[in-house]
């Protein structure tokens, strides 16, 4: 397979440094169209048996797009160069769907707690869809 330019991303002082500072930092770009069009058939099958909100975890486990695009995409080598580390593992992957014009929010929560595990961890968030404030951008608070 070969690898596009934002498969090679690189990041910067400025980004790994605001990372670091904040807790979370928005890079644009880090994965192509084409890449995000072959996860959409992974989502919409799941949109058959969902609901206006509704999430599924592990689905990498039965998605093969889902699998290489966890494991081979651009994000566990930004993953790794954020978290100054050599080797990143996936706790687990989760798709979070929410209807056109739902208006539940999801609750102000904190991941960490629940995950099994210790040490330095992060979460990536990935919209395949175009988002904004009002359609349901996630939210974060720093540090």
């Amino acid at each position: 397979m070969v690898m596009s330019a934002s498969e090679h991303y690189r990041v910067s002082e400025r980004e790994r440094a605001a990372f670091a500072e904040d807790g979370a930092v928005v890079l644009r770009g880090v994965v192509d169209e084409s890449r995000l069009e072959r996860l959409r058939p992974a989502i919409d099958q799941n949109l058959i048996q969902g609901e206006y909100y509704f999430h599924y975890i592990y689905v990498w486990q039965r998605d093969p797009e889902l699998a290489d695009f966890c494991f081979q995409s651009s994000l566990p080598r930004i993953a790794a160069q954020l978290l100054d580390t050599n080797k990143v593992n996936l706790l687990y992957d989760q798709i979070f769907v929410k209807d056109a014009g739902e208006t539940k929010r999801t609750s102000w929560h904190n991941d960490q707690p629940y995950w099994p595990v210790r040490g330095s961890t992060m979460s990536i968030w990935l919209a395949v869809d175009e988002v904004t404030e009002e359609t349901g951008a996630l939210e974060l608070i720093r540090g």
